[in-house]
């Protein structure tokens, strides 16, 4: 079942189960379903949905102060994960999985490993003129 990974801040190394959540929400107040004690992440923060038609997660900014950021661009509605999504919610990365992972050190090695398909060749050509 899915899960989300903190790979970076405060919590970092927590894995949270989502199979038995329909909604949950992320922030720093007591009343959260997953709580992270970061101070730029809002009381309630961020909402994780799963539709009842496709099983597939949803994440939804709840209204944050600072915003939430899905794979490096800002998430302004509800938008389904896929497979290593990275969530940004104040200082702290998480990595949304399919499938839960015993730990956080392999999600991180996954998401090194998915970044590096979308690393370019840099070749450097000398400039004629410079010599």
């Amino acid at each position: 079942m899915a899960c989300l990974v903190v790979i970076e801040g405060p919590a970092c190394g927590q894995q949270f189960a989502l199979e038995n959540h329909t909604l949950i929400m992320i922030g720093r107040e007591d009343d959260c379903t997953f709580q992270i004690l970061d101070k730029k992440i809002s009381r309630h923060h961020l909402q994780v949905k799963r539709d009842a038609k496709t099983s597939r997660h949803q994440a939804i900014d709840f209204k944050s102060a600072n915003g939430v950021r899905l794979n490096g661009a800002a998430l302004t509605e509800p938008t389904t994960l896929g497979e290593g999504d990275l969530i940004q919610i104040g200082d702290t990365d998480i990595v949304y999985m399919e499938e839960d992972l015993p730990d956080a050190k392999r999600v991180t090695e996954a998401v090194k490993r998915r970044g590096e398909r979308w690393q370019g060749t840099m070749q450097l050509i000398a400039d004629p003129k410079s010599e």
